[in-house]
């Protein structure tokens, strides 16, 4: 039976309006390149032609007048 070697992870982005959700997602992926964003706007922008591995995203972030991350 192969079995496939684990996936790395090497770029994050964290989609977090709280500091220290930030500070705890930097935490737990020390040694992983985290990059991080406080609004959805923010987010799309980054997140478009960019090549994350990952994203993080608090689900309240979209919770205010915008609108962003409704679907």
């Amino acid at each position: 039976m192969d079995i496939a070697p684990p996936s790395t992870v090497r770029h994050v982005l964290v989609a977090d309006a709280d500091p220290d959700g930030v500070g705890r997602a930097r935490a737990a992926l020390e040694g992983v390149d985290v990059e991080a964003v406080t609004t959805p706007p923010a987010m799309l922008e980054r997140l478009v032609g960019s090549a994350f591995d990952l994203l993080l995203l608090d689900p309240a972030l979209g919770d205010d007048d915008d609108s962003a991350l409704a679907l």
